[in-house]
């Protein structure tokens, strides 16, 4: 008898339980997952602005890669590492330090971005006695590319640099 109670407990139990399954769908509040819908269209994409400084205290040397604070003539030692894609634009030059020495000053001075080991168009040439200047030039860079910052000089130049680099770097 006790095995016929039961039994009859869990039918009573099955049955309540499909009637509130039966009630719940008709009424719209037992939601089922459908299909799922098309991927609506990606939004524009946003753009992160990096500052890029160098900043040299000591006199700039021909033909070395400039870093912060310090300058190598190895360019793997003096690049900064692309993480995403963007644009490098807005090379900006200020020796603020700049001397003239003794015997005049005839020669150029040339900041060059450098992408994967190769010049860019993204240049500033100061002449004679120039202390500053700008270039706007966009370069494109993607993931894995390697951007330093060549000095070069040509011609007499008896003009001490050392000062502020700066250019910036757009990633999306």
């Amino acid at each position: 008898m006790l095995f016929e109670i039961s039994v009859g407990i869990i039918l009573f139990i099955i049955i309540i339980f499909i009637i509130i399954v039966i009630i719940l769908y008709e009424t719209g509040r037992l939601v089922t997952n459908g299909a799922t819908g098309a991927t609506g269209a990606r939004g524009p994409p946003g753009e992160t602005k990096s500052y890029i400084s160098f900043n040299s205290v000591v006199p700039f040397i021909n033909n070395n890669f400039q870093l912060y604070g310090k300058q190598s003539t190895v360019e793997n030692a003096s690049t900064i590492v692309i993480s995403d894609p963007g644009s490098i634009s807005n090379l900006l030059i200020s020796n603020t330090n700049a001397v003239t020495l003794p015997g005049g000053d005839i020669g150029t001075r040339t900041y060059t971005i450098r992408k994967n080991g190769i010049s860019t168009p993204l240049t500033v040439t100061l002449t004679q006695q120039g202390r500053s200047g700008s270039s706007n030039v966009n370069i494109d860079v993607l993931p894995g590319d390697l951007i330093s910052l060549l000095y070069t000089e040509t011609g007499d130049n008896n003009f001490q640099t050392n000062g502020n680099m700066t250019f910036t770097l757009n990633l999306e």
